[in-house]
């Protein structure tokens, strides 16, 4: 049988999956964090009230900086259980990141990342790296806010092969 869960809390839950589920393998994927972060920014309009002083920019890098700080202990605690990749190799590579996935969770064996999805059930397009576009629309002052909480987490981006972004 194969589970697969994609919700974003269960990153911060490995260690139990993993003493509840002891066979489980693990699909650990991260995205460029200012790309992620302009998408919640997008978005975030109506997330509801900051608190005084706060920005949606800077909260959404403290969420990103936890996340990814969760994937490297996971990364780390899971070892060979765990297969990591980024977002932006899967896009460059589709067939070979689903033949990865496949060997590492057989279940997977007719994977297809390269063959076109239904998008926000509108229209369909295959896989294709985002990040270019959406890393475009942040203001400079969204990269400063971004990079003053990104700075107090040093080598995080650098963990993952990401560079920061001058403002």
């Amino acid at each position: 049988d194969t589970l697969v869960v994609a919700a974003p809390p269960f990153l911060l839950i490995a260690d139990r999956l993993v003493a509840e589920f002891p066979d489980a393998d693990f699909l650990l994927m991260v995205r460029n964090p200012y790309a992620a972060a302009e998408g919640i920014i997008r978005r975030g309009a109506n997330a509801g009230p900051l608190a005084p002083g706060d920005t949606l920019a800077a909260a959404a890098a403290r969420h990103l900086a936890a996340a990814l700080e969760a994937q490297r202990a996971n990364r780390a605690a899971l070892g060979g259980r765990a297969l990591f990749f980024t977002y932006e190799h899967m896009c460059r590579d589709p067939q070979g990141m689903a033949a990865r996935i496949a060997a590492h969770v057989p279940a997977f064996a007719d994977l297809a990342l390269e063959r076109a999805r239904r998008v926000k059930g509108r229209y369909d397009e295959p896989l294709r790296d985002m990040n270019p576009g959406q890393i475009a629309r942040l203001t400079p002052g969204q990269v400063a806010q971004l990079n003053a909480v990104f700075d107090a987490h040093p080598g995080l981006l650098d963990a993952f092969g990401y560079d920061r972004i001058a403002a």
